[in-house]
């Protein structure tokens, strides 16, 4: 299966690897970019990597791991949707790009990104801890609310004609009485 040049542009940044980025990248590229941060620009191959991506974006990140990439087109223009699971001294990260981009003899040759920023990826604490945050005494609190049978739902005809037969009590003589829907 060929790859498009976003999925290995994806494939390069995961892997912080410098050449492969240089080798996707045209040298004259025009590159615009957001992040919650800021607004990105560059016109080299070497601004974006050096500077932006490699310099500033992941500078920090000790460990990356492409977690999902998708390629399409609109059409002229190409897509490349894709995911990063990031570690970095402070914890773990999730960092999702969308990027629009034209080649030109088979290289990058602009590109516009849009990016989540780091997000924080919370781990589940022990299920046990979990449960006990939620859980609330039972004893409790069926002793609070008086204990009543729950009524009988009707399941046939009828179970519903017996129901609208019966005299009401005087609790349920103040809501109308509800008749089911009929067919035909």
């Amino acid at each position: 299966m060929t790859t498009t040049a976003g999925e290995r542009f994806a494939q390069a940044v995961a892997a912080k690897d410098a050449a492969a980025l240089r080798g996707l990248l045209a040298d004259a590229v025009s590159f615009t970019a957001l992040t919650p941060g800021r607004p990105w620009q560059a016109a080299s191959a070497g601004e974006v990597i050096d500077e932006i991506i490699l310099g500033r974006w992941f500078a920090g990140a000790l460990a990356m791991e492409l977690e999902s990439v998708s390629a399409g087109r609109v059409a002229d223009c190409q897509h490349v949707a894709y995911r990063l699971g990031v570690r970095t001294a402070d914890g773990d990260y999730l960092v999702e790009q969308q990027a629009y981009y034209g080649t030109e003899d088979q290289r990058i040759a602009w590109m516009r990104v849009l990016c989540s920023g780091y997000q924080p990826v919370r781990k589940p604490e022990d299920p046990v801890q979990e449960l006990a945050k939620t859980s609330w005494d039972f004893s409790t609190a069926l002793g609070t609310v008086p204990a009543r049978r729950a009524p009988r739902l009707p399941d046939t005809e009828k179970d519903l004609e017996r129901a609208e037969q019966q005299p009401r009590s005087r609790s349920s003589a103040r809501r109308p009485a509800r008749s089911p829907a009929r067919s035909g």
